[in-house]
């Protein structure tokens, strides 16, 4: 899993990025949680480009007792103060999410979506006055 928290994410940043780097296997994401803040609308996307700006990092991985393997993926988060991830462009608007002010919503992917070698997605903070978006990306190799 990898957990995001950007602060004071502005209308049209991207606020958190994940990359299957794997040369062998897909990563499927199996489910992803948003919060916010304010009252605020979110996209979930298929990118291109190079991630670049926010902060790198390194997801968790769930078997922890049984399987020490570090995951084969690259992800980032936006930064505070409205510093979200730079470099990307959206192929494909997957899904989005409306979230109530300290809301929590759920993009509806049920292990419907699978990343081949260096294939990305992103999460654009679409609509909103700004203020703080964490989540959680759940996902595993195939």
């Amino acid at each position: 899993s990898v957990c995001y928290d950007m602060q004071s994410a502005a209308a049209g940043e991207w606020v958190v990025y994940l990359q299957n780097t794997s040369a062998t296997k897909q990563l499927v994401v199996s489910a992803s949680g948003i919060n916010s803040v304010e009252g605020s609308r979110c996209k979930l996307h298929f990118v291109t480009g190079t991630a670049s700006a926010g902060n790198s990092l390194t997801p968790t991985n769930l078997n922890k007792t049984r399987d020490s393997n570090a995951a084969a993926a690259t992800s980032r988060e936006g930064g505070s103060e409205a510093t979200g991830i730079a470099g990307l462009t959206s192929e494909a608007c997957i899904d989005f999410a409306y979230i109530t002010a300290t809301g929590h919503e759920q993009f509806r992917l049920d292990d419907r979506l699978r990343l081949g070698q260096n294939d990305a997605i992103a999460i654009e903070y679409d609509e909103g006055t700004g203020g703080d978006v964490s989540g959680v990306i759940f996902f595993y190799f195939e």
